[in-house]
């Protein structure tokens, strides 16, 4: 049985400086992004759906009339400002500052909510709900991971794992360990969260090499951090891989699934709204 706890859905939406708000793909993906949570994700009185937003982008969008049929349907919407970013990375870190989200969502805290984010590219076909329904320890901050590629590939955490580091999984057996996504993650109880949020921005915020995936590694680096190193903080949880299709249409995946994961280039947006239209079209025909 699914748990009642209420689940907080949050996404982050940017348009970077010196680009055109009105040719930005996102903002179209962001639309449908919602729009799949009001039809199949089934949210709660107590529910909330929330988006970090740059302030520009925000301008641009409030007074559409998708925007506002957004917020005629969802209870409890909600959007988190801040200044407009000047790179990618500097986007996609904001939403790791949760203070505002933890904040927004104070009155349900005592229920002990799920706090599930998902990149803009990540479609609910779904109950979310789902996701869920195996109860965890709640004495710890519970941390929901999607597991993906090998953890020491440079997409994860190759191109940072020291030696050291490296010796720790060889000696563990773990060099096949997998590397987990930065685009699904969940937690419940949120007594040690910041923790694990604040590692992330103090590795990124002191890396100044660029990396092809951005912030993920670093997003890595922590998990191996807490799993290794300062053990006994968090509970990890791998999410079946039932939940989610990779890069699967709507009628490639089981009726087990509960997200489509349209993954690919970080940044840009051409590729990601192809495979989120195309599958818009398929269902459409159904």
């Amino acid at each position: 049985m699914s748990d009642i706890s209420p689940i907080v859905i949050y996404t982050n939406l940017f348009t970077l400086k010196g680009k055109d708000v009105k040719l930005n793909r996102y903002v179209d993906m962001f639309y449908i992004w919602v729009y799949n949570i009001i039809k199949y994700g089934k949210l709660a009185e107590n529910d909330y759906c929330i988006t970090f937003m740059d302030n520009i982008t925000f301008e641009h969008i409030k007074t559409s009339n998708m925007f506002n049929w957004i917020i005629s349907k969802i209870k409890n919407f909600r959007v988190i400002l801040y200044h407009q970013p000047d790179t990618i990375k500097q986007g996609i870190l904001q939403r790791y500052y949760i203070d505002d989200i933890l904040k927004v969502t104070d009155s349900i805290s005592l229920h002990n909510p799920y706090y599930l984010h998902l990149d803009i590219d990540v479609l609910v076909i779904n109950d979310i709900r789902k996701l869920f329904e195996k109860n965890l320890d709640n004495n710890k901050t519970t941390i929901y991971l999607k597991s993906e590629d090998l953890m020491i590939d440079s997409n994860y955490y190759g191109e940072l794992i020291t030696e050291e580091e490296r010796t720790i999984l060889k000696e563990k057996g773990l060099l096949n360990m997998p590397g987990f996504s930065a685009g699904i993650y969940a937690w419940k109880n949120s007594k040690d969260i910041r923790k694990y949020f604040e590692f992330i921005l103090y590795k990124a915020n002191n890396t100044e090499k660029t990396l092809y995936t951005v912030e993920q590694p670093f997003f890595n680096a922590a998990i191996f951090n807490y799993l290794f190193k300062k053990q006994g903080i968090f509970n990890f949880f791998i999410l079946d891989d039932e939940l989610t299709g990779h890069n699967r249409y709507y009628n490639q995946v089981s009726d087990k699934a509960v997200l489509l994961n349209f993954c690919g280039i970080p940044g840009d947006d051409s590729f990601h709204w192809d495979k989120i239209l195309t599958n818009l079209l398929l269902s459409s025909l159904t």
